[in-house]
């Protein structure tokens, strides 16, 4: 049993080495630089760093906001004139505005 188990075991470690594939010193250097994570952190901080670029570009420019929201208000309401009670159908809307634009910011904002 013993020698079954020993011979079985060469058998096995014998296969295993002769399924290796030997790769050149050009594909070990390749596969190291695609799956370094050094590579990958530096091509993301790299992306990061473009896109702060571009956010601080984009905030030399105004800023415009708008708002809108309309509404309908029906049933029993307190009228506020008479502070009575009233059944009216009320159609309402509100609009907004809102423009800014940093004129001096004691060069905080500098142009690229």
């Amino acid at each position: 049993m013993k020698r079954l188990f020993f011979v079985l075991l060469l058998t096995v470690i014998y296969a295993a080495a002769l399924c290796q594939e030997k790769w050149s010193l050009k594909r070990c250097v390749d596969y190291a630089i695609v799956n370094n994570i050094s590579v990958k952190q530096a091509d993301v901080q790299a992306r990061f760093d473009k896109l702060t670029h571009h956010q601080s570009v984009l905030a030399l420019y105004p800023r415009i906001n708008s708002q809108h929201s309309t509404g309908l208000q029906f049933g029993r309401s307190i009228d506020p004139t008479s502070n009575q009670f009233t059944t009216n159908e009320i159609l309402f809307a509100n609009h907004g505005l809102d423009v800014g634009l940093d004129l001096f910011n004691w060069f905080a904002k500098k142009t690229p």
